[in-house]
């Protein structure tokens, strides 16, 4: 299982940045081909109240 952490308020998606890093981005791929499980949540901290913050156990996963 592979596991991806957004770590910005009210994300919609994860999506890896090919322009990044278009290896990390192949990869992935791969390994989703292959069956690996690739997961994503999204969570932020919050400085006003020094909170972390789970916004998404399910965030949904992109690979275009």
């Amino acid at each position: 299982m592979l596991v991806f952490i957004a770590a910005l308020p009210y994300v919609k998606v994860f999506k890896p940045n090919k322009s990044a890093d278009e290896r990390i981005y192949e990869l992935i791929k791969r390994a989703a081909k292959v069956g690996v499980t690739i997961k994503s949540i999204s969570m932020f901290f919050n400085p006003r109240d020094f909170t972390v913050y789970l916004d998404n156990l399910d965030l949904k996963v992109v690979l275009t």
